[in-house]
Parts: structure tokens; C-alpha cells; sequence
């Protein structure tokens, strides 16, 4: 069941929501500074982000989406969380 966000997880799963700053932070590390909030670590500490994904594709997959105004969504797990990222810059971390 999808909730208000158009998630289909609930919301009570969610850990931490990030609105990236376009103007002064990546996506990649809108990403990174969501997981440390997520997991109360330092973002130097965590596990690198390439041993789930492929970091560098995010970046263009996001300003491509952005530049055709059009909907995207990544999604994709890392440590036990499950981390959505919308074209707008926000980033949901939950649970898993």
C-alpha cells in the first residue's frame, strides 16, 4: 500500500528524510549525509556507497530526469536500510 509520499513502504519504517540543497550539496552527497544520520555514524565512516551501487551513475540519471522535467526514482539497499532518492534531491532512508 502506497503512502502519502507514494512510497509503498510505511512510513513507520522511515529513519531519516534529507532534502538535498541543489545549490550546495550533490546528490551523491545528500546520499551519504542521510545514511549517517540514519546509522548515528560519521559519513567517513561508513562503507563506501560503490560496494551496492554505481555512485557515478546517479549524478546523471538525476540531472537528466531534472532537465526533462520528468518523475524518477532510484532505489537500492545498503546495510539495512533501504534508500530512495527523487529527482527533487530528497532523500528517504528507511529500515529494512
Amino acid at each position: 500500500m502506497a503512502n502519502q509520499t507514494g512510497d509503498s513502504y510505511p512510513d513507520d519504517d522511515l529513519v531519516v528524510t534529507r532534502a538535498g540543497d541543489c545549490e550546495s550539496e550533490s546528490v551523491l552527497q545528500s546520499i551519504v549525509m542521510a545514511l549517517a544520520d540514519a546509522t548515528n555514524r560519521p559519513a567517513t565512516d561508513l562503507p563506501p556507497l560503490y560496494e551496492q551501487i554505481d555512485p557515478s551513475a546517479i549524478n546523471p540519471l538525476i540531472d537528466h530526469a531534472r532537465r526533462q522535467d520528468t518523475d524518477i526514482r532510484i532505489e537500492f539497499r545498503y546495510r539495512g536500510h533501504r534508500v530512495v532518492v527523487m529527482q527533487d534531491g530528497h532523500v528517504r532512508v528507511y529500515d529494512v
